[in-house]
């Protein structure tokens, strides 16, 4: 999997396409690139957890660092990766003849397996203590919180 760094005055951004490459797999790199990148370039904010937003209608997943004190990014690094099948896998979904309804669970499902796959992805990094906190693109709550072991 390739990846992009992109170097501003007062952030870094790493963005990685996981184009012919299994999900799971780029979401083992994409915690690699949270360990050795995105937790040093962060070492000097206070944060006290990861965010992770779920974009499904773009095919993106982005973890940054983040603080339950502030309302405003605060992160110096961050770390997004474009997933062609989570992008095509949702565009089925949404273009399917469901009603609102089924589309509501199904669609649960589907970001519960996601979730799923992040979290079976960063067990395998070892970074325990840290907390992870899960968003939907739509929502302005989290809808999950756990804490690595």
């Amino acid at each position: 999997m390739n990846w992009e760094k992109d170097v501003g005055e007062d952030f870094t951004f790493y963005t990685g396409e996981a184009k012919g490459v299994p999900p799971q797999i780029a979401l083992v790199e994409m915690w690699r690139i949270v360990a050795a990148e995105i937790l040093p370039e962060n070492k000097s904010i206070d944060w006290d957890h990861l965010k992770i937003e779920f974009w499904a209608d773009s095919g993106r997943i982005i973890v940054y660092p983040a603080s339950s004190k502030s309302l405003t990014r605060i992160e110096r690094a961050g770390c997004q990766v474009i997933f062609p099948s989570l992008l095509e896998s949702y565009e089925k979904l949404a273009d399917s003849d469901i009603s609102d309804l089924e589309f509501s669970e199904r669609y649960e499902l589907f970001t519960d397996e996601w979730t799923n796959a992040i979290l079976r992805a960063a067990e395998q990094i070892r970074l325990p203590g840290v907390a992870l906190r899960f968003w939907k693109s739509e929502e302005d709550v989290h809808f999950k919180e756990v804490t690595l072991i």
